[in-house]
């Protein structure tokens, strides 16, 4: 009908009929099994593409690992921002994102996921103890960020995040202090722990060889080295002790070795240190 097309045609003959004959996935040449019936055999999978993805398995879940990470990250911040520009968040929202604080532990050959993850978690838990008076990201954070190198970015971020709680107002540090003291007693109760990593192990040399910290010692430390947030805590635990039971006894030495830190953190003088002494002169001998 067109009598000139190969001849004229720039491409020549548009034949391409025979593209399929060329490495097809149905042609005799290639080995890719036809069937996927019960009579196909395990030496008949022998498709390039099929051979690569199965070798390539573990890198895909890692792949996999990675891509939820970071829609992690992408939703905390999201959220943050939200609470930042004034929004509210229901407490089964920050309970939903709670389930995700384990990771803040979690470490892989590929991944750092608390490291990558402690960031904006930090954000988060400010925020919305910040915007609600919510401590429970603030608890996770704390329970979960384990195995801090000393003077590690970890170390610092803890360190600037309870400043910060420090700065808020009174019945915000208080509600934060709180959360941190309910924090250290739990985790001197947990039954996994190791007296060699308690945070209150009075072994110095436990610690110095180690040099981890947990974010509770880091959280404890700062407060401690504060003149409100020391006498805030030293309050705290006042009234926790006179108000104790006399079966309450294991929570009564925690609290005490906190007044002890207190105690020798706090400086000569001032009107904090001052309250801070006459507390700790009420309940250590």
């Amino acid at each position: 009908m067109f009598p000139t097309t190969m001849n004229t045609h720039p491409l020549g003959d548009l034949n391409v009929s025979k593209i399929s004959a060329v490495a097809s996935p149905t042609s005799p040449e290639n080995e890719m099994v036809q069937s996927w019936g019960p009579g196909h055999s395990s030496d008949r999978l022998s498709s390039p593409f099929l051979h690569s993805f199965t070798n390539d398995y573990d890198h895909v879940s890692s792949y996999t690992h990675a891509v939820a990470v970071v829609i992690i990250k992408t939703t905390c911040i999201i959220l943050s921002e939200w609470m930042a520009a004034g929004g509210s968040v229901t407490e089964d929202i920050l309970q939903e994102f709670s389930k995700w604080s384990p990771l803040l532990r979690q470490q892989t050959s590929d991944l750092d996921t608390g490291k990558e993850l402690i960031v904006v978690f930090s954000r988060l838990a400010v925020y919305s103890l910040k915007t609600s008076g919510n401590c429970t990201l603030l608890k996770d954070l704390l329970n979960y960020t384990t195995h801090i190198e000393s003077s590690s970015i970890k170390e610092k971020l803890v360190q600037e995040v309870v400043q910060h709680l420090l700065s808020l107002k009174e019945s915000y540090q208080e509600a934060s202090i709180s959360a941190i003291l309910e924090v250290a007693i739990s985790v001197e109760f947990s039954p996994s722990r190791n007296e060699e990593t308690s945070v209150l192990n009075d072994d110095d040399t436990s610690k110095s060889t180690a040099a981890i910290l947990s974010a509770l010692e880091v959280a404890l430390s700062v407060i401690s080295c504060s003149g409100p947030g020391s006498t805030i805590l030293a309050r705290l635990i006042s009234k926790r002790l006179c108000n104790a039971e006399s079966n309450d006894m294991a929570s009564m030495e925690v609290e005490k070795k906190i007044l002890k830190i207190l105690l020798d953190a706090t400086a000569s003088t001032g009107n904090y240190a001052a309250e801070v002494r006459e507390i700790c002169s009420m309940f250590l001998n």
